[in-house]
């Protein structure tokens, strides 16, 4: 027997109204992003795409850069490293709260593609450097925008105290007595030790023993620099040697893919490069400022730890450590110039035991 509804125009409406409520979610949700470049870095003109071209966060995307040679009209297709990578991309929020960097050792039609992700909705800073061969070092900022919303302004204030823990090292830093200046060329020194032990043996990362990134709270003076360290020829039990992998690299916040205040995760979307041979760069000179510092941390007594208590990595028995040739470290030092007062953010990254560990300070500097 066939059953008919007593109301005939509900089931219409009803379908209707779902129907709708789908349509406004659905186009709530494909907000608008937009790409901004912010000047150009003359004499050059620097493309920017963004796949996709509307971003949902949490969403990852891929920014692609074209260069063009303005004083001859022709696409730059030859480029000289930088740090290690044809180019780099940070993408930074405009909070300063989520940083993200990626690079690439490759061109694909004169084209430079890096992976990254975008976290939550809100406004991001870009900054992009390079090298056209032959010529100098290049940066390029642009701002994206993800959604309808510019994100929080900065809220900075300088960190209380100079150490920090980000998975099983922890990092120290030093600087002279009294305030930082701007204009006066400053060394910052940071110190690293794993459970208690000074660590001596951190791999090459981009072909330095680290790097840091610098911005100002209003999200201008970028700058990234390489460190010098000390450098010790390590009695490898296990060397191995291999490339870094073709595509883009990143390294963010906690967990593997995240973006965030710090953390320590795997960097390398493949295995770390380790060099069979590595040529040490001398050791830095410390700043006279950096003798107390320098001296009350080495000071710190050691922990001896079991084999269980160690990292999971050396704590396998009969497993021979796999280390470069040549380790660097406890001490990074890096020396720049602040071109005006007020708060700086600062984030460091080093590579150790075959993860990027990702760390990042606050700190301000006066007139």
């Amino acid at each position: 027997m066939a059953t008919f509804s007593r109301y005939p125009g509900r089931r219409a409406v009803t379908s209707f109204m779902v129907s709708a409520l789908v349509l406004v979610l659905i186009s709530g949700c494909a907000r608008l992003t937009t790409v901004e470049p912010q000047g150009q870095p003359s004499p050059y003109e620097v493309g920017v795409k963004i796949d996709p071209v509307t971003i949902n966060p949490p969403q990852t995307g891929t920014l692609t850069f074209s260069v063009t040679d303005t004083s001859t009209g022709k696409p730059v297709d030859k480029y000289e490293p930088v740090s290690g990578a044809l180019m780099h991309t940070v993408l930074i929020s405009r909070d300063l709260q989520q940083f993200r960097h990626s690079y690439t050792q490759n061109l694909v039609d004169d084209a430079a593609s890096l992976y990254t992700q975008f976290p939550e909705f809100g406004k991001y800073y870009s900054y992009t450097i390079f090298k056209p061969a032959g010529k100098g070092v290049q940066t390029f900022k642009t701002t994206i925008t993800t959604g309808d919303i510019q994100g929080s302004e900065p809220d900075l204030a300088e960190d209380p105290r100079p150490a920090k823990t980000e998975g099983w090292l922890t990092f120290r830093l030093l600087q002279e007595a009294g305030t930082i200046k701007r204009g006066q060329a400053t060394q910052l020194v940071f110190n690293v030790s794993e459970r208690g032990n000074p660590v001596s043996a951190l791999w090459p990362y981009l072909g330095s023993p680290a790097l840091l990134w610098i911005i100002a709270e209003d999200g201008n003076d970028f700058a990234h620099l390489e460190g010098t360290s000390e450098a010790h020829v390590l009695p490898a039990s296990a060397v191995v040697s291999s490339s870094e992998p073709a595509g883009s690299s990143s390294t963010g916040g906690t967990g593997a893919g995240g973006i965030g205040e710090g953390g320590t995760r795997s960097g390398l979307e493949g295995t770390p490069q380790i060099e069979l041979t590595v040529t040490p760069e001398p050791s830095p000179t410390f700043a006279p400022g950096l003798k107390v510092p320098l001296t009350v941390v080495a000071a710190v007594p050691t922990q001896q730890l079991a084999p269980v208590q160690q990292t999971p990595q050396s704590s396998i028995l009969s497993t021979p450590e796999i280390v470069p040739s040549i380790g660097y470290g406890p001490n990074v030092a890096f020396t720049h110039t602040f071109p005006r007062a007020g708060f700086y953010k600062m984030w460091l990254e080093v590579l150790y035991r075959g993860q990027v560990s990702l760390v990042n300070y606050v700190i301000k500097v006066a007139e």
